[in-house]
């Protein structure tokens, strides 16, 4: 992996190993703390082998904590497998945790997924009898399990040529994880396919709704509604699929006017309607298509509209060529665009001659294409258009005889030539020739249209169509309303376990999703239970500005590996951990108000995520982080606790004088009282105290010397690792090469964490000398950073 000066080193993150790692020996019954040391383990072991080591400890405590957590079951047996050093005695192991009696132990939904694990392996060497075997075997176990169902649609689409076993599977599949698209959208090709329209129409539907809900790119969108309106067409429902297309071409337009007036504000909302942007060639070509098999007043200018959307996106890349190479800058596949470019407006001008479009349209787009320099066949295929739209039969007919291509657009206009010579017999047969082997495609589909004219009936059904309709028909009538959020899937609660904390106490909240569907769903990173869920906290602290976008906890919520209908699963979340933490401690006097807003199932950024199919948004009570309030009595009683520590509560009394007093918050009378119990009270707490003071207290005050002057004075690693992190500002801090020469091991990575955060500062220093970017891509900023921008404060590590 190649790291830039700016990034995170894999010493600061083998640090956080350790350091994750010490603090769950610290509580070593506490699961939430090895789930921490399995994260970070976890993420660093591709680069770091001492990971896999961490990783296999937390997982091993974990799977005693948790005897019930099945994913913590499944990583350790996979584990165990995965040592093995040969495929046969993997293989062996595998089929001793699946045997039945294994099973009864590990259980079926953990044993499915080793079932698989085995049939892929078979299949890596080669044995792909037993590799189906297993495959098999994984779905009866979990039939939920959306990989096993994918991997074998597609093993029977490669072996069996059989459309309606291809179809349960895709079924199968799709219902395993009904959140993706892609495979609802593979469905209603095979369908389409087979000529099953009317129930590819509501498979198309599935996949839209399912796109729409992923935030897809609008190319996917664009796609999948060209995919609906050719499933309408061919159901007979063709001004339907003619409002589809109209609708997505207006909201289209309707969202880059938006865009051109969010942008552009000096513009009226006219204005900015009269920028055009771009426009789908596919959608473009169907509506044309559709105007013109309908007769639509409508059909020239459509028509005409294909070409010049080509034309223009031609023209326009261009001028972008043009000013790239006047700038000297690099053009990036310009021999594959220049190729993609030609096809386009070849696949153009073909569909306006197809359509019976006016040769001045075809010819702007033949013009354009021999502008680019390209030979081929095209001039023979454009004269024997031009014939067949002159009305010259025989002639047209002849020249298509002549044309060395045999695509559908050339093998359609050969049958129409045949029709207009006086063959309509000729015309019938090459129409249905067509329309059987491109059934589902706009060539298709005008073909059984053009046939059906000929012939006064409609394209024979494939002899599967009705067993096809009856595999859709399985799909649950609910699937709709759940992709478009009109039932939900699941619940996601998020509740704290105490509505007020002290300061520096954990925030912690409990997390139960449930499923509330019909259907047991896998959780997985891909869905259709997402392993993840988002939380976006924000803080509001007295006499500072509200910070309304931190960076959103990503949390991992993988405690099961699926859940039945009405089963939920649960899990604990400390925000005192995150930034939530960090930013309470910055000024813990005052105290704060932490609320969140978050889902599940989410998909997008920071500040713009947004529940994806089957998502959820929870409705989280918020906490009152209680500060103090800062009277002689207060101050009194702080300071004769502070100046005794010896019990957690003194502990935080004398970070808490400290932060009153950096605050100004204290009577002049008081400070000098104030300072001398914080310099007394340090000397009197034992040593993981003193660590956490060190840690937390607020840096930039002279005052602090008392204490520093102990600090540096050490002989514990731990405190000294304290003072690295949280006061060394210089490199030639003394305590830098002290902790190195201590030996110490905590000591020892605190000061190569801090020595690599001033690289990285002088890194970016530098980056900013040259205008670039001050943070580059995969850099992170550090406590450090943060605490300069907020002002002076401690790092916030909890008790």
């Amino acid at each position: 992996m190649m790291l830039s000066p700016t990034d995170i080193l894999p010493i600061e993150i083998e640090a956080a190993i350790y350091m994750s790692r010490r603090s769950a020996l610290m509580c070593p019954d506490n699961p939430e703390r090895w789930r921490m040391v399995l994260a970070i383990s976890s993420l660093a072991a591709p680069m770091l082998p001492k990971a896999d080591e961490v990783s296999r400890e937390a997982i091993a405590r974990l799977s005693t904590l948790c005897p019930e957590d099945e994913v913590m079951r499944l990583r350790r047996v996979v584990g165990e497998i995965e040592r093995r050093e040969t495929a046969p005695d993997r293989v062996k192991a595998y089929e001793a945790f699946t045997t039945p009696e294994a099973l009864k132990v590990v259980g079926t939904a953990v044993g499915s997924r080793l079932t698989y694990d085995l049939a892929l392996l078979q299949a890596r060497i080669g044995d792909t009898d037993a590799f189906a075997r297993n495959l098999e075997r994984a779905l009866v176990l979990s039939p939920a399990f959306p990989a096993a169902a994918e991997t074998a649609a597609g093993f029977i689409a490669q072996r069996v040529n059989d459309p309606v076993a291809e179809c349960e599977l895709l079924v199968t599949a799709a219902m395993a994880n009904p959140t993706e698209a892609r495979l609802w959208s593979r469905l209603s090709a095979q369908l389409m396919q087979e000529g099953a329209s009317d129930a590819a129409v509501r498979v198309c539907g599935l996949a839209l709704d399912c796109a729409k809900a992923q935030d897809a790119y609008i190319e996917v969108i664009d796609l999948m509604t060209g995919e609906l309106a050719l499933a309408l067409w061919g159901a007979g429902r063709v001004q339907d699929a003619l409002r589809v297309v109209d609708r997505r071409l207006s909201d289209n337009r309707n969202a880059f006017a938006d865009l051109v007036a969010a942008m552009n504000p000096g513009l009226t909302t006219e204005e900015a309607a009269t920028v055009h942007g771009p426009v789908s060639t596919l959608l473009k070509t169907i509506e044309a298509t559709l105007r013109t098999v309908t007769q639509d007043a409508d059909r020239a200018r459509a028509v005409t509209e294909v070409v010049s959307t080509v034309v223009d996106r031609q023209q326009s890349e261009a001028r972008l060529k043009q000013q790239r190479q006047t700038r000297g800058l690099a053009t990036q596949d310009d021999l594959g665009a220049a190729a993609r470019n030609y096809a386009d407006l070849l696949d153009a001008a073909t569909t306006a001659a197809l359509l019976g479009g006016d040769k001045k349209t075809i010819d702007q787009a033949l013009t354009e294409a021999k502008n680019l320099g390209r030979g081929d066949d095209t001039a023979e295929q454009f004269e024997a258009w031009s014939a067949l739209n002159s009305g010259l039969g025989p002639e047209a007919r002849d020249r298509f005889a002549k044309v060395r291509s045999q695509s559908p657009a050339i093998l359609f206009g050969a049958a129409k030539a045949l029709a207009v010579a006086g063959d309509p017999k000729g015309a019938a047969r090459q129409y249905l020739a067509l329309a059987v082997a491109q059934r589902g495609t706009v060539i298709g589909l005008l073909a059984a249209h053009e046939l059906r004219s000929i012939i006064g009936q409609p394209l024979p059904p494939s002899e599967f169509v009705a067993r096809l309709d009856g595999v859709v028909a399985s799909i649950p009538s609910l699937m709709e309303r759940y992709l478009t959020h009109e039932l939900p899937v699941m619940t996601l609660a998020v509740d704290p376990e105490h509505r007020t904390t002290k300061p520096f106490d954990p925030i912690w909240y409990t997390l139960t999703l449930r499923n509330v569907s019909h259907m047991t769903l896998a959780v997985t990173p891909q869905g259709p239970i997402k392993e993840h869920v988002l939380l976006q906290p924000r803080v509001l602290m007295p006499g500072a500005l509200v910070i309304d976008r931190m960076t959103p906890d990503i949390i991992p919520f993988d405690r099961a590996i699926e859940l039945s209908p009405g089963e939920s699963m649960s899990m604990r979340w400390n925000f005192g951990w995150t930034g939530v933490g960090y930013r309470a401690a910055l000024r813990p006097v005052g105290g704060a108000i932490v609320e969140f807003r978050g889902a599940a199932n989410f998909v997008g950024g920071v500040g713009l995520f947004k529940v994806g199919p089957f998502g959820v948004e929870p409705d989280p009570q918020g906490v009152e982080i209680e500060g103090v309030r800062v009277t002689p009595e207060w101050v009194a009683a702080a300071i004769a606790s502070a100046s005794s520590a010896a019990t957690d509560e003194d502990m935080v009394n004398l970070v808490l004088l400290a932060f009153a007093l950096r605050d100004k918050l204290i009577a002049e009378e008081s400070i000098q009282p104030a300072w001398q119990a914080i310099s007394e009270g340090y000397g009197k707490l034992p040593v993981d105290a003193q660590s956490w003071v060190v840690m937390t207290t607020p840096t930039g005050l002279a005052e602090m010397s008392g204490v520093l002057t102990q600090v540096r004075a050490t002989t514990s690693g731990d405190v000294r690792a304290s003072y690295l992190l949280n006061y060394c500002k210089t490199t030639d801090d003394p305590q830098l090469a002290a902790a190195v020469r201590s030996g110490d091991e905590f000591g020892m990575f605190a000061a190569l964490v801090v020595q690599a955060r001033f690289l990285r500062e002088a890194a970016r220093a530098e980056e900013k000398m040259r205008g670039a970017k001050q943070e580059s891509v995969g850099g992170t900023r550090d406590a450090a950073n943060q605490v300069g921008k907020e002002g002076s404060g401690g790092s916030g590590s909890q008790k």
